[in-house]
């Protein structure tokens, strides 16, 4: 996963996973045990890195990707069955409950996670109003964590 620019304080809040996931229409959802290969004959879509690094993990060539600037403008594409990509698990949990979307297993694209972090640019204690948001961020880290099944909410500090 990421890690908070150097130089800033930053906690670790969840880790999220990612994973292939395609329509249920999808070409790729009728094949048994699609390989990279069944992957590259068709169309990518990818969330474009708004860092300051150029991310191109776990994608394929240009040539069959679309990016977007957003996963929800990623999973719309996704769910109509334009194309296939890889999306956080708790979002696409309902859709796979369904039976509307597919988690796909390829053997050389593995599932991964991203860490969520809270970070503060200032390094002193922060104010009252700034410590109330951190205990809110933290506890709907919790939450979430807890309704989605993730591992990993909230370590403690600020």
């Amino acid at each position: 996963g990421l890690t908070p620019p150097p130089g800033y304080p930053g906690r670790r809040l969840v880790d999220i996973e990612f994973q292939l996931t395609c329509a249920a229409d999808h070409p790729l959802a009728k094949i048994a045990h699609p390989t990279s290969e069944d992957c590259e004959q068709e169309t990518q879509v990818a969330v474009r890195d708004s860092g300051p690094q150029d991310l191109d993990r776990g994608w394929l060539s240009p040539r069959n990707r679309w990016t977007v600037s957003n996963l929800h403008a990623a999973y719309g594409l996704i769910e109509q069955g334009l194309c296939f990509g890889r999306l956080p698990c708790h979002l696409t949990a309902p859709a796979v409950a369904s039976g509307s979307m597919v988690l796909l297993t390829v053997e050389d694209m593995p599932s991964y996670a991203e860490t969520l972090y809270l970070t503060r640019a200032e390094r002193h204690q922060p104010g009252p109003a700034t410590a109330e948001l951190i205990a809110c961020l933290r506890k709907a880290v919790e939450d979430f964590a807890a309704a989605s099944g993730y591992s990993g909410s909230s370590d403690g500090g600020s």
